[in-house]
């Protein structure tokens, strides 16, 4: 079998399923003469999900793999077009140029060349199937306000969960509720750049030996970071910086004093992320924070308390993690 993808084909969108689809994809890159953009997309979406997620991307075609199940899946979302191959996995496992193949066979019958005729059209619902079962060519879609295009490269992502701040050189250690957002910006394949911000609010640190004291500390900020994309799992850094709002109260033997006062501090964090269902998942990030104030210790009576430059900041949390 002879295919040929010409020079005027379409971008296509290229959706991998587990790691056994690697290669047959990098065949699919080396013989598509179009752009081909890597895309996520949740596991074990039917076909009608799949066309409805995919219609706001760039790409006018889109190209699912999964190998390990012996399925090949391609789609045209703006005519509700789905074509399926179904292989036998041990097969497809050991070749991946001849799945590619099945790939390409399947682009031309999409229309993703000018000069293919047939299609195979995804229902609106099992009472529209052809009486003979035999495929029908598309109907134009009429216009539609919500399906306008959108910012197929652009994601949202939100958090909250629990915070450990823990001073490695001071005395201090709390726990605090956080929440987070962060806009994800697809840089290429699997690589997405974040801008986020982050806030932490209402822990303390208590003691009683040798005075009754409290330390409290509310922080905001922001951060940029990169994260690198495989199926469910997210892995990547970012480097944060904000201001942080620290008060210590104490009871002294015959009064009570107060210390509050303002700060800037910078950190750096590893982050994990894992999807899942449906969008949300687990975030936790792991680093260190300076907090480079000239005033570290509240000293009163028989009182020291030293909150230290360096931190430990470990965070965990549940959310809707995009990608």
């Amino acid at each position: 079998m002879l295919i040929t993808v010409h020079a005027g084909a379409e971008p296509v969108a290229l959706v991998t399923t587990t790691p056994a689809d690697t290669q047959v994809a990098a065949h699919l890159r080396s013989t598509l003469v179009s752009d081909v953009r890597a895309r996520t997309l949740p596991p074990r979406l039917v076909d009608a999900d799949v066309i409805e997620r995919s219609r706001a991307w760039a790409q006018p075609f889109v190209v699912v793999l999964d190998i390990q199940n012996g399925t090949v899946r391609v789609f045209r979302p703006a005519t509700n077009t789905a074509l399926v191959r179904q292989l036998s996995p041990e097969k497809a496992g050991r070749s991946p140029y001849a799945v590619a193949l099945v790939a390409l066979e399947l682009l031309e019958l999409a229309g993703h060349d000018d000069t293919a005729e047939t299609k195979v059209v995804l229902p609106d619902s099992p009472s529209e199937t052809p009486p003979d079962g035999r495929p029908r060519r598309p109907e134009p879609p009429e216009p539609s306000p919500a399906l306008r295009p959108q910012p197929d490269d652009v994601d949202l992502a939100l958090h909250a969960g629990a915070q450990l701040f823990a001073a490695i050189d001071g005395d201090v250690t709390l726990w605090q509720p956080w929440i987070g957002a962060d806009l994800q910006f697809q840089q290429d394949d699997d690589v997405w750049l974040t801008l986020g911000v982050r806030a932490a609010a209402f822990g303390s640190d208590s003691r009683t030996d040798p005075t009754d004291a409290e330390y409290q500390r509310t922080e905001a900020g922001a951060r940029v970071g990169i994260l690198w994309r495989r199926h469910a799992w997210s892995f990547g850094g970012a480097v944060e910086g904000g201001a942080t709002w620290i008060s210590v109260h104490a009871q002294l033997q015959n009064a009570t004093a107060d210390d509050d006062r303002a700060a800037l501090w910078l950190g750096a964090v590893a982050t994990g992320r894992l999807e899942l269902f449906a969008g949300f998942g687990l975030i936790a990030d792991a680093g260190l924070s300076a907090t480079p104030a000239t005033k570290r210790f509240f000293s009163r009576g028989d009182l020291t308390l030293d909150e230290g430059r360096i931190s430990l900041i470990s965070r965990l949390g549940l959310g809707w993690v995009g990608l």
